[in-house]
């Protein structure tokens, strides 16, 4: 054996023998030892969880910001667009909705999600799955959640709005989901310009447009109460 291996050997035991001494003995150091073993993997699991949760955020602002910078450019003279919209509805919950684009065709409610990879999902399936290299992750049907979305606009503001359900996929294929409300963000234009027939005026435009600007007056609280909301449905 090389020489300072055999030193650095006998500076381990020498270390450990010492541990062990100031401890009352091997078997304390030992349970000692297997304590910060696991409080180090709890550490790391943590750490890995936390930083998927804060790239997901990262890519979902990414992800909005995009998709509202293009409802900006689409035909509509009259439309009205509403971004990161925050509802309070029943039993002090909230509720966030990405886009509201209002034109003459009715109320689009927009779902926007950023994933990389590939994204497998059915309308009727409550989990999609997002593959990406080796790793896959499980998300909550965006359908189903933008249905309690358009369920709660309905709730406030009338059901005599024509509402649509879009989702939108920035970055990722939509090949492998079974939908029809479900688009990319360079087939979300095509789909807001197959509607021809008018259904909202002017004045049905600007008057839900004001009505769920005014909710939005303490945005700052309803953003602290979202997260709060969010963190506690998470444990």
């Amino acid at each position: 054996m090389d020489k300072k291996i055999k030193e650095a050997v006998f500076s381990c035991i020498q270390i450990w023998k010492t541990f062990c001494n100031k401890l009352g003995g091997e078997e304390n150091a030992l349970f000692l030892l297997s304590i910060l073993c696991v409080a180090f993997l709890i550490l790391i699991w943590n750490f890995h969880y936390h930083s998927h949760d804060v790239t997901a955020k990262r890519l979902g602002k990414q992800g909005e910001a995009k998709v509202k910078k293009f409802l900006k450019t689409t035909k509509s003279r009259k439309k009205k667009i509403l971004n990161n919209v925050i509802l309070e509805v029943e039993y002090g919950n909230t509720t966030q909705i990405d886009h509201i684009l209002i034109n003459e065709y009715g109320v689009f409610v927009i779902e926007t999600k950023n994933y990389k990879g590939v994204v497998y999902g059915t309308e009727g399936k409550n989990y999609w799955k997002q593959y990406l290299k080796n790793k896959s992750f499980t998300f909550y049907n965006p359908i189903k959640q933008n249905e309690s979305h358009i369920k709660h606009l309905k709730e406030m503001f009338g059901k005599k709005y024509p509402y649509y359900s879009v989702i939108v996929f920035v970055g990722s294929t939509v090949k492998k989901i079974d939908s029809d409300v479900v688009f990319s963000l360079s087939e979300l234009g095509y789909y807001l310009d197959s509607f021809k027939k008018k259904a909202l005026r002017s004045k049905d435009i600007k008057t839900l447009y004001r009505a769920i600007q005014s909710t939005q007056k303490h945005k700052w609280k309803m953003n602290r109460a979202h997260l709060r909301n969010m963190k506690k449905y998470r444990r």
